[in-house]
């Protein structure tokens, strides 16, 4: 595309600046794609042991690991998407909490549907 442009352009500058901020903003795409994959990376390092602690109440499902220890209320599940070996909890566009469903009994699982629906949340 460039070439077709230097040979029909007499601005040949324009080409240059065209190329040269495509080529910038290649750049910087690639070096926070890979900052944002190493730092996901360092943190699921210091995991350990790699293992957390799920609980589940009447205030909404409490969550401990080795990194600390968090409270997700059931009123701020928006929806729980179900399949076949896991469960994802959405408490918003970042907050993904998955759940093992082989090692929750199935009684819990009806439970959590339940709850997350009176909620307000939306189960598919």
């Amino acid at each position: 595309m460039c070439a077709i442009l230097w040979t029909i352009s007499g601005n040949q500058w324009f080409v240059v600046l065209l190329t040269g901020g495509l080529g910038t903003l290649t750049f910087i795409v690639i070096a926070i794609f890979v900052f944002v994959q190493r730092q996901a990376i360092n943190m699921l390092c210091r995991f350990d042991p790699p293992e957390e602690t799920l609980s589940f109440d009447d205030e909404g499902i409490s969550i401990k690991s080795s990194l600390g220890e968090t409270l997700i209320r059931w009123n701020a599940i928006l929806e729980i998407c179900r399949f076949r070996e896991i469960w994802l909890l959405c408490a918003g566009k970042e907050v993904l909490v998955t759940l093992p469903i082989e090692q929750i009994t199935q009684v819990i699982l009806e439970e959590i549907i339940e709850t997350i629906q009176t909620n307000g949340g939306k189960v598919s």
